[in-house]
Order: structure tokens, then sequence, then C-alpha cells
């Protein structure tokens, strides 16, 4: 007899060590909705497409 993983819940593939137990949120959406106020402040004097340019020129940047 076969037990495939799927059938198993989440509470016996943690005790058998074949999960981890999730982690808790670090970063909530509080906090998210927080620093985006904090990032959209200084750049609130621009124009909608501006704020476009400038954002995805920062996203380009963050991602190098």
């Amino acid at each position: 007899m076969t037990i495939r993983m799927e059938d198993l819940d989440r509470d016996t593939l943690v005790k058998l060590g074949l999960k981890s137990e999730p982690k808790p949120r670090e970063f909530t959406v509080e906090m998210e909705r927080q620093w985006a106020i904090k990032v959209l402040g200084p750049i609130a004097g621009l124009t909608k497409d501006q704020r476009r340019r400038v954002l995805e020129r920062a996203i380009k940047m963050s991602a190098a």
C-alpha cells in the first residue's frame, strides 16, 4: 500500500519533516502601504506620466 504525499495534511507533513512550518509574515500589508506612501511622497508633484517613468526607472535600477 502506498500513501501519496498529496493525501497527507500539512501537520502530518511537518511532523514527518517533509514540510516546514509557514514563516510568519515579516512584511505586512500595512507596512507595504506605509512604504508606498513614503515612496510616492517625494514624487507627488510630478504628472502621472512622469511618475510612471520615474517608477519604471526605479524598478529597473532595483532589479540590476
